[in-house]
């Protein structure tokens, strides 16, 4: 049996109000990350523990070259949205790019992150899905959890594969 504690409607307003979209899903993450004083960037998947010198698990990065770069999902998430049509769920989408990509996966990808059962390749791959709608290849108005090409994701995907029409 997991243990539970009865929070007011006052301290759980508070943890909502210093919840982070995209991160903190349920509000154990928030005080998680609050008492694991996070540096503030929300990268709970770029951490391992190791004990520390007072023999309590401490948490470090990751380094960068221990993984796939997030930019690096971005021709894979183009190809695999022009393969389907231009729109797709998002566990469809991530389907064909870890076909693409599974030769390059290190073992740092195929972990399950600290706070959830996400592959740390899954949670990169929809940041950078994240950035891709910043950056307007990607719609920003579709359904949750429906990833779709904008009018100029369908032209950086035509760039990546003359072939393809949308």
């Amino acid at each position: 049996m997991v243990p539970s504690i009865t929070l007011s409607e006052d301290t759980l307003s508070a943890l909502e109000r210093l919840a982070r979209p995209f991160v903190d899903t349920t509000p154990e993450h928030v005080i998680r990350r609050l008492l694991d004083k996070d540096d503030g960037r929300g990268e709970w998947g770029k951490t391992t523990e190791e004990e520390g010198e007072s023999g309590k698990l401490k948490r470090t990065r990751i380094s960068s070259d221990q993984k796939v770069p997030q930019s690096e999902y971005r021709e894979p998430i183009l190809e695999a949205l022009a393969e389907m049509g231009g729109r797709g769920t998002r566990e469809e989408v991530l389907q064909r790019v870890e076909e693409r990509m599974q030769h390059r996966f290190t073992p740092a990808d195929e972990q399950s992150l600290p706070v959830s059962p996400e592959l740390r390749w899954k949670k990169s791959a929809s940041w950078e899905r994240m950035q891709m709608v910043d950056d307007g290849l990607l719609r920003d108005d579709s359904p949750r959890g429906v990833w779709e090409l904008s009018d100029r994701g369908w032209e950086e995907a035509r760039k990546l594969s003359p072939r393809r029409e949308g």
